[in-house]
């Protein structure tokens, strides 16, 4: 048996008995405070390396994460003074709220909601039992006695709030911006309804007589979030998931709600429409099989630059709003058809056009293009410049920039007209005139003294509108 060291004090007898909890006073509660404890069956350590190792309740509460994930923010809330959970990270600059603590008291120092028909929560069936976490940074304007826990709670769509957790106190906090661990074990599920919302309110605690500052941090790079055990049905699994779909035996994805697919996000939330929101550098691709139709009744909005497209056929255009911003150029609408044209003169009377009175036209943007041939069967006393009716108003613009001259002929006239003729687009009129240019380089316009009364005139004409 060993010698007791003379030089070192006698050891009393303590026949104190102490209960379960102080029994580990110095080896696991002041966890936080140890890098490293060892005992006969192993260590107590901020982060176990060996298989012997020993953890305690912090460490292990830690490492259980809840699958739904919100962040707290500065953004005002419907609800009075709460402010803003959200599903996402907003990546706003970092915001900070202080607030007094009563001298050894609690105070709230802000309360938090999440958004209402947020479609993440609403997906929630039930609240499962486990660790309710929270990731909150903070400081206080002194280094003793403050601390911050938070509450969860349940609201329901008509206001009422229901305590389902109290986390316990963080760990002293000083001058300097700490992160916070907190955690709150909640046990029993409880059923999740429609316009539910999860509430959580961070409170501060000074251990002091007098009143002291606590300052919380979040938004930024600070990710002070809150994090639970929810479940949330297959069909709906995350952040901007499936809602409601259903895959078919030719493995189609019918959704009427939000989906990730390969990394595209439906990024609109509307019933029956699409949003994609096209992440990294991937590329969107639409391959349809034969016989299958893409049918676009709405807008197509480019920002970019379209490349590599074959518009083979452009039909049925009816239903089509506009395709809008191709590269730089604009193509408002398109349009084709024909129309009954009309010949009159610039003074008086009119000719008469035989059966044979259409002409045809596309109207691409800004930009009509006529063509065909009309044949002149008798006059109604006629007497001025020839004028053939054009489907839509010419455009005006700077100078003389907006005269078009066309390529143009008339036949069968029974007059002289040398070098025949070509027509010409007039500003805010609609139609178009013939002019003849003879040897002597002196142009004048094709009136009724020119030609008979049966005729044909063969047209050509492209203008802007």
């Amino acid at each position: 048996m060993a010698k007791r060291n003379p030089f070192l004090p006698k050891a009393t007898k303590d026949n104190r008995q102490f209960t379960e909890g102080q029994k580990s006073k110095g080896i696991l509660d002041d966890f936080s405070q140890r890098e490293s404890t060892d005992l006969a069956t192993g260590k107590i350590q901020h982060i176990p390396s060996k298989e012997k190792d020993l953890v305690n309740k912090e460490y292990v509460d830690s490492l259980i994460r809840g699958n739904v994930e919100l962040f707290l923010t500065e953004d005002a809330s419907d609800i009075g003074t709460y402010l803003d959970l959200t599903v996402d990270s907003t990546g706003n600059p970092e915001e900070n709220t202080t607030q007094a603590i009563t001298g050894n008291s609690t105070t709230l120092i802000a309360s938090y909601a999440s958004i209402l028909n947020e479609a993440e929560i609403e997906a929630i069936t039930d609240l499962e039992p486990g660790i309710y976490s929270a990731h909150i940074h903070a400081s206080a304007n002194f280094p003793a006695g403050m601390t911050i826990y938070f509450e969860f709670y349940r609201r329901t769509s008509l206001g009422a709030e229901t305590l389902l957790g109290t986390s316990h106190d963080s760990n002293t906090l000083g001058a300097i911006e700490s992160q916070e661990e907190l955690h709150a074990n909640v046990s029993g599920d409880l059923m999740w309804n429609t316009g539910d919302r999860i509430v959580v309110k961070v409170y501060g605690r000074n251990g002091n007589s007098p009143s002291k500052d606590i300052t919380i941090y979040i938004e930024g790079d600070t990710l002070s979030r809150v994090l639970f055990p929810a479940f949330i049905p297959p069909t709906f699994v995350g952040p901007h998931d499936m809602a409601s779909h259903t895959d078919d035996d030719t493995y189609n994805i019918n959704t009427s709600g939000t989906a990730t697919i390969g990394g595209i996000i439906y990024a609109d939330g509307n019933v029956g429409g699409l949003g994609l929101d096209v992440l990294r550098s991937a590329n969107i691709s639409i391959n349809l099989g034969v016989g299958q139709d893409l049918d676009v009744v709405r807008n197509i909005i480019v920002g970019g630059t379209i490349i590599n497209t074959d518009f083979t056929t452009l039909t049925d255009t009816s239903n089509a709003d506009s395709l809008h911003d191709h590269s730089t150029a604009s193509i408002d609408d398109y349009e084709e058809g024909t129309y009954q044209a009309t010949v009159v003169c610039s003074t008086s009377g009119n000719y008469v056009l035989s059966a044979n009175d259409d002409l045809a036209y596309v109207k691409i943007g800004n930009l009509v293009h006529v063509q065909g041939r009309l044949s002149i069967t008798s006059a109604n006393s006629p007497s001025g410049n020839l004028r053939v009716s054009l489907p839509f108003t010419v455009g005006s613009s700077v100078g003389l920039s907006d005269l078009t001259y066309g390529v143009g002929a008339i036949s069968s006239h029974g007059g002289s007209m040398p070098n025949n003729c070509f027509s010409r687009c007039s500003p805010t009129t609609a139609y178009f005139e013939m002019i003849s240019v003879p040897d002597n380089g002196v142009s004048f316009f094709i009136t009724n003294t020119n030609v008979d009364t049966r005729f044909e005139i063969m047209v050509n004409v492209q203008y802007m509108v």
